[in-house]
């Protein structure tokens, strides 16, 4: 219906085509040799077998001397140029003579944009948004459904089975391993501190942004929580501990970070947030359909998790408490400054700052207590001012049970979260 018959058959003959390749890229050359060979089959339906051809060279990434003579002989053929099709030494004129700026560079001209520069504007504009937003307050169904659309989150819609593989009998505690299955083709690691004496029911989980063993590492606070009743779950989230960094790396890999990995989600609409959230519910469900002590549960994350974790509680309620170990802030904080720690990204919802901010997950936490112990800037250092006041403005004036302390040592971070635990 759309083209007349002869319209189809009116065909052009199809231009002139070169595919230049090297065996030991990062392309596929298997792929290239078979998309060549079917691509090859159009163009001999079309009496056209001669217009395409393929050139490989064995080499990585790069361009060889074969693959640019063929070039240049494919060139001449087809633009009906003479000469010699061989690669020459030739002087090549200074870089300098292109310029059109004095430097060079198109960024140093007075009206000149960066992409920094374009995203702070947009950025700017959200927050003043979000502020007229809180200047309003909605139901938390709002919030809720703003964070599964932008994060991708969706409640987990079945739990496996967990696998016991072990206990240990120490003095104070029993330690018993299990493997619990994620929301992928894999398990979550996962590790539970029993005290030996009588508990009231209340158990902690323990993320570290490291993982498990790095949880373990903490031992004082461990130590600490035992003795005083509480039971302890560490585990091992994706993208870390046993179950990463893994070998994604990509070509955007900044300081032990895969910022392609961060795109991925990006491209799936399936964050790292969302999938590490999705997996807190899956341990929380562990603890309380699996431990047979647990009533309440608590949380401590520590670095950047505060994400996850609060992301996790804005989804599932039956996080009674939450406690935030040097978290940053704030994703808006990270759009606005050029330079920010790499690592923090994966804990970043891209596109969230439309309609919400980790202030606005803080606030949402409430009635339950929520506590910040330690908060660190865009580069994961400890303020050294009052900027975390500014940026949990809102938390604090609207959640009644929020509380946040700065420049706590090990020993005093301990006694506080010890404190916060029996309010």
């Amino acid at each position: 219906d759309v083209y007349k018959r002869q319209d189809l058959l009116e065909v052009r003959a199809p231009k002139p085509t070169l595919m230049i390749t090297t065996t030991r890229d990062f392309f596929s050359i298997q792929g290239a040799r078979e998309t060549y060979k079917e691509v090859k089959q159009f163009y001999q339906g079309l009496n056209a077998a001669n217009q395409i051809q393929m050139v490989e060279d064995d080499a990585e990434h790069k361009s060889t001397q074969q693959n640019r003579e063929a070039m240049y002989a494919f060139f001449q053929k087809h633009l009906n140029n003479p000469g010699n099709s061989a690669d020459l030494e030739v002087e090549v004129f200074p870089e300098q003579e292109l310029w059109v700026t004095e430097q060079g560079k198109v960024a140093s001209l007075p009206a000149a944009e960066s992409l920094f520069s374009l995203n702070k504007k947009a950025v700017q504009q959200q927050v003043e948004e979000l502020k007229r937003q809180r200047s309003q307050p909605s139901e938390t169904t709002a919030l809720l459904s703003a964070a599964k659309k932008a994060s991708g989150f969706s409640y987990p819609d079945q739990f496996g089975v967990p696998l016991f593989s072990g206990r240990f009998q120490e003095e104070q505690y029993l330690f018993e391993r299990y493997l619990l299955p994620g929301g992928g083709d894999y398990q979550l690691p996962l590790g539970v501190f029993i005290p030996k004496q009588s508990s009231d029911g209340a158990t902690v989980l323990l993320l570290d942004e490291q993982g498990m063993a790095q949880a373990a590492k903490r031992e004082e606070l461990i130590s600490n929580l035992v003795n005083n009743g509480y039971s302890v779950v560490i585990a091992d989230l994706p993208g870390l501990g046993s179950l990463g960094p893994g070998y994604l790396k990509g070509d955007a890999y900044v300081d032990n970070t895969s910022f392609n990995q961060w795109f991925a989600g990006i491209l799936t609409g399936k964050s790292i947030v969302a999938m590490r959230a999705e997996d807190i519910l899956r341990i929380t469900h562990f603890m309380n359909t699996e431990l047979s002590n647990t009533n309440r549960i608590y949380a401590i994350s520590t670095g950047p998790l505060a994400s996850e974790l609060l992301h996790a509680s804005l989804f599932e309620e039956n996080i009674n408490k939450v406690a935030l170990i040097n978290p940053f802030l704030s994703y808006a904080e990270l759009a606005l400054k050029l330079d920010y720690k790499p690592a923090f990204i994966t804990s970043v919802v891209a596109g969230a700052i439309k309609s919400y901010d980790l202030p606005d997950l803080m606030t949402a936490v409430s009635p339950r207590s929520l506590l910040v112990v330690n908060p660190v800037n865009t580069m994961g250092m400890e303020y050294i001012n009052d900027e975390p006041a500014s940026l949990l403005k809102y938390p604090m004036e609207q959640h009644r049970n929020f509380n946040m302390v700065s420049g706590q040592n090990e020993d005093q971070q301990i006694e506080q979260i010890l404190s916060w635990l029996t309010q």
